[in-house]
């Protein structure tokens, strides 16, 4: 079995207080990544300065404009190079074996398209934000776990619906077959849809317990998080549910 590699990549917008502990946690992996991508959406602070100056290996992508997170995200798997393509927020930080971690995950299921990472509160780090994604038959994406005490109830490497966006990844070949993130979607629910979409083409994910990161939910409130949540919630269900799950629940 060829060995897998591995391309980070971090959406940005005016990021720059959270860019450091960001980067340096990918700097301190156990395994370190085959490249690391910043692609930035039009920031207004100092993102690209301090990033250009302070980790000039990072590989920046500018956009002339803020295309939201599903758009920076496919700018930068197109610029990729690793077989796995991992997405970390801007205000996440990366347990030192992260990297290693989803690596040997990937490597035990070629058969997944998505990797789930455990997702933990930065400001209470033994609370989850996300044990990979499921999907309710009300139609309502969840983070399966969300708010919970870790008690080791999510220790099991297991199937799961999809992968949280803020410390997803997916192997190259599957997310480029299903077309990526959808850019209508800007922000919010676009790892639900492309998991919907991996899934029904045979792509299934898989939740690795041991790949820890540290999540500041910097971006999760808000009217703009309520309004974009509300929308891509309907979308998903117009777009991906099948008929006869829609009729039935």
């Amino acid at each position: 079995m060829a060995t897998e590699t591995f391309s980070v990549i971090i959406p940005n917008w005016n990021g720059a207080r959270f860019l450091p502990a960001c980067l340096d946690s990918l700097h301190a992996q156990t395994l370190p990544p085959l490249e690391v991508l910043l692609v930035d959406n039009a920031s207004t602070d100092n993102s690209l300065e301090l990033v250009r100056a302070r980790y000039p290996e990072t590989i920046v992508v500018p956009l002339p404009e803020n295309r939201g997170f599903t758009a920076a995200v496919n700018a930068g798997v197109a610029r990729a190079r690793g077989t796995l393509v991992a997405l970390l927020n801007q205000d996440a930080e990366a347990s030192p074996q992260w990297v290693q971690e989803l690596a040997r995950v990937g490597q035990a299921h070629p058969e997944a398209g998505a990797i789930a990472s455990k997702i933990l509160l930065a400001d209470k780090r033994d609370h989850f934000h996300s044990a990979g994604d499921q999907y309710g038959v009300d139609g309502i994406g969840i983070n399966r776990g969300v708010w919970q005490l870790d008690e080791g109830q999510y220790e099991r490497e297991e199937a799961v619906f999809g992968a949280c966006g803020g410390a997803a990844v997916y192997r190259r070949d599957a997310f480029t077959q299903v077309g990526g993130f959808d850019e209508t979607f800007f922000m919010y629910y676009e790892d639900v849809d492309v998991a919907w979409r991996l899934q029904i083409a045979g792509w299934p994910a898989v939740y690795a317990p041991r790949a820890v990161v540290f999540h500041q939910l910097t971006s999760g409130s808000g009217a703009t998080a309520s309004y974009f949540g509300g929308r891509n919630t309907l979308y998903v269900l117009a777009k991906d549910v099948p008929w006869p799950i829609l009729r039935k629940y």
